[in-house]
């Protein structure tokens, strides 16, 4: 067949040659070269499945993100508290600062009314390395072969946050977050090309691999594979960027609305050293998908809340809720935060571990891919055979400082650094907030 034909697989035939192994001799007969090129933006977008795998990518920094926004370590409304106070058998303004970067269960009071603007700014960034692909179709010619795929992905994020809250009552507060996001997103496809091409332009440079003719086996083609990619061999590896391939994927910085949160949380117990509370949040669709604001899927988040006062000084808080997304499984989680807060004058800081166990794994390029027929080409169907998941446990350690400026005006920073870094996680998170109180 034609080595120079592009927009499919190409088939190289290798006479075959006399070899040691009876049973290699009888499993692999004939070994050719696999060529999937990349179509330019005018011909078909979704050929061999680069489409799906630009999607996938788009998918795996939207919901990378949204994880990271649901990590950020600052909590809103709680600098002023409402505490139970033994002498007078009721709930009391606390005379210390609330939490930073820990949930209180306590509120903020009847009448009271803070807002806080917090800024928050933290980077994805992974290589996947190329994992083994199987391309059949209906052509016994052409296939099946195996090639490599990878993926480079990385998304610098900055945010705002805009939160109010108000109390309706010593036992009740609501409150409600705009976040706006800026994120800077870009993702490369990593795959095993002819050595020969490196140098023609992305738009045209060709996928590809090992063909096997029955009755060769998927092992020994990817055995051949790796070994072409070798010092010597015809294969390289290459890493093009989708939009220049010719794929649709939204490259660059793009600014848009995240998930608005509204929240409300009541106290259920109150006694001299320990307070529970319940607590919700609605999670609204972001209208801002494509720019990577977050998902364009509403979610609730019930907590139970409580907090243990040790001394004056020194109270301990923990929460835990499940995340239920309606969409997407891979955001629906057991959350939860423990830890210590210490507070003393105008300051207080807080020290804790959190994390989450999400339901399902975020898949990094689709486990199977399809390509649309050409003239030349049948459709394929491309299936992968190892892992394209990012983990689904996340543990992190968050560290608070807050600081009460005046009577209304609180500064705080709270960091969160994971102790699990699974693929695709932020290495730490930070924000900085300005809280004002009415």
């Amino acid at each position: 067949m034609n080595a120079g034909r592009r927009g499919g697989i190409v088939s190289r035939a290798h006479r075959c040659e006399c070899i040691q192994s009876a049973l290699r001799a009888a499993l692999i007969t004939c070994w050719a070269t696999v060529a999937l090129t990349a179509p330019a933006r005018a011909q078909n977008s979704d050929q061999f499945g680069g489409q799906d795998r630009a999607d996938a990518a788009s998918r795996l920094i939207v919901l990378g993100i949204q994880r990271a926004v649901d990590a950020l370590p600052l909590i809103s409304g709680q600098s002023v508290t409402y505490e139970y106070d033994p002498a007078s058998d009721a709930l009391q303004r606390s005379t210390h600062l609330g939490p930073t970067v820990l949930r209180s269960s306590q509120t903020i009071g009847p009448g009271g009314f803070s807002v806080q603007l917090s800024a928050s700014y933290f980077e994805l960034s992974h290589t996947f390395q190329p994992v083994d692909y199987l391309i059949t179709c209906n052509s016994p010619t052409i296939c099946p072969g195996v090639a490599k795929l990878g993926l480079a992905a990385n998304a610098h994020v900055s945010l705002i946050n805009l939160t109010a809250t108000y109390g309706l009552s010593q036992r009740v507060d609501v409150s409600a977050s705009l976040p706006l996001t800026v994120v800077d997103a870009h993702a490369s496809q990593i795959f095993s090309t002819d050595a020969g091409t490196l140098s023609v332009p992305a738009s045209k440079a060709p996928l590809s691999g090992v063909a096997f003719a029955s009755p060769g086996t998927v092992q020994g083609a990817i055995g051949y594979l790796n070994q072409q990619l070798g010092p010597g061999g015809s294969l390289a590896l290459r890493q093009e960027r989708f939009a220049a391939m010719g794929f649709d994927f939204n490259e660059g910085t793009s600014v848009g609305v995240g998930r608005i949160d509204l929240g409300a949380k009541g106290v259920i117990f109150s006694g001299t050293q320990l307070q529970l509370s319940g607590a919700a949040e609605l999670f609204l669709p972001s209208p801002s998908e494509n720019a990577f604001a977050g998902p364009a899927s509403a979610a609730i988040l019930p907590r139970l809340i409580a907090t243990f006062k040790l001394t004056d000084f020194l109270q301990l808080h923990s929460d835990i809720g499940y995340q239920y997304d309606f969409d997407s499984a891979e955001l629906r989680r057991l959350t939860w935060d423990c830890g210590g807060s210490f507070a003393a004058g105008r300051a207080a800081v807080d020290l804790g571990v959190g994390g989450s166990e999400y339901d399902a794994p975020i898949h990094w390029t689709p486990t199977i891919a399809h390509s649309q027929a050409t003239m030349e080409y049948p459709a394929t169907t491309d299936t992968a055979l190892e892992s394209t998941t990012v983990a689904t446990q996340f543990v992190e350690v968050l560290l608070g400082l807050k600081f009460r400026l005046n009577d209304a005006l609180v500064i705080a920073a709270g960091v969160s650094v994971p102790v699990i870094n699974p693929a695709f996680q932020p290495d730490v998170l930070g924000t900085i907030a300005v809280e004002m109180s009415f």
